[in-house]
Parts: structure tokens; C-alpha cells; sequence
């Protein structure tokens, strides 16, 4: 049995994939192994994972499912799981080659259940699963962070309902400043929807399509 388990949920990152794969199979811990979890992609990165399950079948399991969502991956992947840990590795990224082997370190050295490892911030998009919102790089857009695209994170709750909305804003040197020319406001919104899953962003807010 291995002691991680890597869960990469697989959808629209053809371009991405096999530079995130590569990264976890040069892993310098050797007590893992991979879900490569294909969420009925329209893109052809199947024969990509395919290739990898064939070259590296003790470590990559190649998984294909109909499309339900981020959310729908994790749940199916977490439920077969037989290791210890589980790390979830988005396509589009990728992991330093002993990433597993320090955070596994750090996990026996106290006996965690849980190690969080830093993550360089970048502007994700977003979903709905089962009716609830998913906010990816949540400390990204609660804290900033030195890029020249990135936003604020508004909740306004009534007391029952909590409504989310994106303040388009630029960040560096430590300050987040909002995006105040309408063009460039229009201009998020409008990619925040293109790189989301089933989200609608606008100004008034973010919604479920």
C-alpha cells in the first residue's frame, strides 16, 4: 500500500497535463502512486495519461469518468483511497521533485495528520458543486499577492444567504489596488468565466449557469 496518494483531476489542460505529470513521476519519494482522473474532458489528454499509466504503471492510475465537476473527482477519488495522505495536484500545475518527500518528512517528524506546503499564488477560476461555491487560491484572493492580475473576495451575508462577488484588482510591492477603468473590470469578469466551470462572474456577483 502506499502511503500518498496523488489525485489529478483532468479536464481542459491538455496543454498542461504532461508537465504536471512529469513533475510527479520524478518524485524523490518513492511511497506513492497516482490518480490521473480524466472528468469527460472534450480535449485529448487521454492518450497523454494513457502513455504515462503504460510507462510508469506503479506509480500512475489512469481513471476516466463522465464529466461532473472538480468537486465530483475528489469525492470519487477520496473514496477509493488506501493510503495515509492524499495531496490533490491541479493539471496546470506542478510539483518540486522532493515536495512529497519534505512534506511527508514534516508529517512523520509530528505526527500530523495534516501539512500544508506553500503554493506560488495564481488567479484560478471557479465552481459550483452540489449548489455550493468552490473558490480556489481562497488566500490569494482574501490576501493578495504580487501579480498584475488578481481580485478581492466580497461576501455579503443577509443573515441566511451569503452572496460572493470579485473586485477585479492588480497587486505588487505588498499592495492590492482595485481595477477602476470599465474595460479592464469587463475584461476580468469575462476571463474569471472562461477559466470557471459552470460559473457565471460579474459584476453583481458570482453564479451557477
Amino acid at each position: 500500500m502506499s502511503k500518498v496518494t496523488i489525485i489529478v483531476p483532468i479536464y481542459n489542460v491538455e496543454e498542461y497535463v504532461a508537465k504536471c505529470l512529469d513533475s510527479l513521476v520524478r518524485q524523490t519519494y518513492s511511497g506513492y502512486v497516482i490518480y490521473a482522473v480524466n472528468d469527460g474532458s472534450p480535449k485529448n489528454e487521454q492518450p497523454i495519461i494513457d502513455r504515462y499509466a503504460a510507462a510508469y504503471p506503479e506509480k500512475v492510475v489512469a481513471i476516466r469518468k463522465e464529466n461532473g465537476g472538480y468537486g465530483s473527482v475528489l469525492e470519487m477519488a477520496i473514496a477509493r483511497l488506501d493510503s495515509e495522505y492524499f495531496l490533490v495536484c491541479d493539471p496546470d500545475d506542478y510539483l518540486a521533485d522532493d515536495a512529497l518527500e519534505t512534506l511527508v518528512g514534516l508529517a512523520d517528524a509530528n505526527q500530523a495528520d495534516l501539512v500544508i506546503g506553500a503554493h506560488p499564488h495564481v488567479l484560478q477560476g471557479l465552481e459550483y458543486y452540489k449548489g455550493k461555491p468552490i473558490v480556489y487560491s481562497l488566500g490569494n484572493l482574501v490576501f493578495g499577492s504580487s501579480i498584475p492580475r488578481t481580485a478581492l473576495l466580497e461576501a455579503d451575508w443577509d443573515g441566511e444567504n451569503t452572496t460572493l462577488r470579485l473586485v477585479p484588482a492588480t497587486s505588487s510591492a505588498g499592495y492590492t489596488r482595485m481595477v477602476t477603468d470599465e474595460a479592464k473590470k469587463q475584461e476580468f469578469y469575462q476571463y474569471m468565466t472562461d477559466i470557471s466551470y459552470g460559473v457565471t462572474v460579474t459584476e453583481q456577483g458570482i453564479s451557477a449557469q
